[in-house]
């Protein structure tokens, strides 16, 4: 029976549940999961290897994913590269959230996109941390391209592929792909005003 403190309850959404309360009148969002003890997590303890299982409503299925894991593993490739993985996702972020053409990608997606770029690829000076972006916008553009390198990104876990089974996710990535390439050709063209390029070393102050 319908609880008279809720004027909705909503299960379209296709991991959360939103609730309409009565009294006083706001919305929560409800995101059923539940703990997936990995055999790694039960042979060392460590919360690291500890999964979830979302439930998805509209295919009647459960994703199971490992995100501490997948943190674990940004945050120790980030230091290894001198803070630029993190620092090139957050400008991909922002490129997409200021895009006047939404771009649906989730933060988790954009980090496994860059955390595929190697080490040594990654791992420049803050001097020299514009010559990334041609290498990101390389990176991308194959995403954007190659459906089977496209299917088989991995998430930092190496356990579960980012896109596999969500074709439309490509057009997402397609998007991103362009408009840092946009932002790459403006760089370049002001850069070269100057008599410099992507790979000149710059003192940010």
């Amino acid at each position: 029976s319908k609880d008279s403190s809720f004027s909705s309850v909503d299960y379209t959404d296709k991991t959360r549940i939103r609730i309409i309360a009565s009294k006083p009148t706001c919305e929560i969002g409800v995101l059923p999961a539940m703990w997936v003890d990995t055999t790694e997590y039960l042979q060392t303890k460590n919360e690291i290897y500890r999964g979830i299982a979302e439930f998805d409503f509209k295919k009647k299925k459960v994703k199971k994913y490992l995100p501490f894991l997948n943190i674990a593993r940004i945050n120790a490739k980030d230091k290894a590269t001198n803070g630029n993985l993190k620092a090139v996702s957050r400008l991909l972020k922002t490129i997409a959230t200021d895009s006047k053409d939404p771009v649906h990608l989730k933060d988790s997606e954009i980090y496994a996109m860059v955390y595929s770029i190697p080490d040594s690829n990654l791992g420049v000076e803050q001097s020299k941390v514009l010559s990334l972006l041609p290498i990101v916008s390389k990176t991308l553009n194959q995403l954007a391209t190659d459906s089977s390198q496209f299917n088989a990104l991995l998430a930092p876990s190496g356990k579960d592929r980012v896109f596999g089974g969500r074709p439309e996710k490509q057009q997402e990535v397609k998007k991103l792909a362009l408009l840092l390439s946009r932002l790459v050709k403006q760089l370049e063209s002001d850069l070269d005003s100057i008599d410099k390029t992507m790979n000149s070393e710059i003192a940010y102050l």
